[in-house]
């Protein structure tokens, strides 16, 4: 079982991050004087990256970027007490025609970051720098 509900798997192909899931809910009210009323909606998006592609899937519909397609690889590294990396979520992609994809995949071991490298044989490996990054570049440091 591959977690993917639409999407089927090559033959050889194997899911080496993920999948993660992410449901978003969004409400709606109306209210007018004659009727009041509230819509709810959830949905549910899945996310996961093979030896061959990364997969998302989002209502129903799928969009799949080859590997050899990724240009940039955006991470944040989790650090232990002693500021040695332990994990990294994968956060987003950006394709070689330009397109930027959130992926949100979270808790991955930093033993893993080999393997992201070879998975993605075109791409640049970033660390995102969080809010000191931002400060940095703002002050120039």
């Amino acid at each position: 079982m591959t977690g993917l509900h639409m999407t089927k798997l090559a033959e050889g192909e194997e899911i080496l991050f993920g999948p993660a899931r992410k449901a978003t809910t969004t409400n709606l009210t109306v209210k007018s004087e004659d009727k009041n009323g509230e819509v709810t909606h959830t949905s549910l998006r899945t996310i996961c990256i093979t030896n061959q592609r990364v997969i998302i899937e989002a209502g129903d519909s799928a969009i799949n970027y080859p590997n050899n397609d990724v240009r940039t690889i955006l991470i944040n590294l989790r650090k232990d007490k002693k500021k040695k990396p332990v994990s990294f979520n994968i956060l987003q992609i950006r394709t070689g025609r330009g397109n930027t994809v959130k992926i949100e995949i979270p808790g991955v071991n930093v033993e893993k970051l080999v393997l992201l490298r070879q998975v993605f044989p075109n791409a640049t490996i970033t660390e995102s720098r969080g809010m000191g990054g931002f400060l940095d570049r703002i002050f120039g440091g």
